[in-house]
């Protein structure tokens, strides 16, 4: 039996474990809503900025010691004439697509005003930007994954599907439209990953209006289909982005809940961090992983600072480091 002392001790052991499982990277000021994040191969961290104009693309070094000023963060680039940064995501080294447009929480999405750009990071002192394509058909770009170093997939949530671009040429087309991507209110398919440790390459995504999220095996150039959809989770409460690792366990993020929840084939899905109610985790959006050996075993993730009861943002949108283990 342990003496009450032993007993302080051990609470007071599994309380220090349960906070250093989560640490705030960087703080925005209120009201600023974090839509995506991408890691870089140097560690630091791309997000971007939903409804404020110009549309804005900050870089976030993970490392350095947490305060809240401008010390951490720095603008990269702004986008003018639309006011968000949707999904970003690296397709060939260094060289990051990042989609832009017109959205409000209060009046929905702007069609025509969608555009996919090239973010060039190599030179830190020389950011160089230039537009890969306009998509004037395309309803809503949301998530945005790299299919390889020619073409990235787009997730169009009001259409409920799937399109493949054509990173030189700019064309684009549906690759994928059935019962997994399909809209259902508020929206459908939302956060895209392609795992590539896997052959062939398997497209992991959410789907927020069926609560759910999947993973399919795709043809590795034309982004198709190649075999069967397998829902990974259901029931989960409007699921976000995710981030996927190479032994195929996905961390995917539930804004509404406040939670990164883990799922993997054959598995129950759990909460790894955040709870309902908490601003630990306050509208999370998106996840991405660590991919130095500093933060081997982290996913970051990135919020929009949570509601108050009368709708009010809670906070500015931060990102949080969560230890998940190797």
């Amino acid at each position: 039996m342990h003496s009450l002392d032993t007993l302080a001790i051990l609470a007071l052991l599994l309380t220090t474990s349960l906070a250093q499982q989560t640490r705030t990277v960087f703080q925005f000021p209120k009201p600023t809503w974090l839509e995506n994040i991408a890691t870089t191969r140097t560690g630091h961290l791309l997000t971007g900025v939903l409804n404020k104009a110009p549309a804005e693309l900050h870089i976030v070094d993970p490392f350095g010691t947490y305060e809240a000023s401008s010390a951490n963060a720095t603008l990269l680039h702004s986008f003018p004439g639309v006011n968000t940064v949707f999904g970003i995501s690296e397709y060939a080294p260094d060289l990051f697509a990042v989609a832009t447009g017109d959205y409000s929480p209060s009046t929905g999405a702007t069609k025509g005003t969608y555009a996919v750009w090239t973010v060039d990071i190599s030179r830190p002192d020389d950011t160089k930007v230039h537009k890969i394509a306009d998509l004037p058909n395309i309803e809503v770009i949301n998530g945005l994954a790299a299919l390889n170093k020619d073409a990235i997939l787009l997730a169009d949530s009001f259409a409920g599907t799937v399109v493949r671009l054509d990173v030189k040429t700019g064309r684009s087309h549906t690759v994928i439209n059935d019962g997994s991507t399909a809209f259902a209110a508020p929206l459908g398919v939302n956060g895209l990953k392609v795992l590539h440790a896997t052959n062939p390459p398997t497209l992991y995504y959410t789907n927020s209006g069926l609560n759910a999220t999947f993973s399919a095996p795709i043809h590795p150039t034309t982004g198709k289909l190649d075999g069967n959809v397998s829902m990974l989770a259901s029931n989960e409460s409007v699921p976000d982005d995710l981030a996927v690792t190479d032994d195929e366990t996905m961390f995917f993020a539930k804004p509404y809940a406040g939670t990164l929840t883990r799922a993997k084939a054959g598995e129950k899905a759990v909460v790894v961090a955040g709870s309902v109610g908490s601003l630990e985790l306050g509208g999370v959006t998106s996840a991405t992983l660590g991919r130095s050996y500093k933060d081997r075993g982290v996913v970051y993730v990135a919020t929009m600072g949570g509601f108050n009861a009368d709708g009010s943002y809670a906070e500015g949108g931060k990102i949080v480091a969560v230890e998940v283990g190797n």
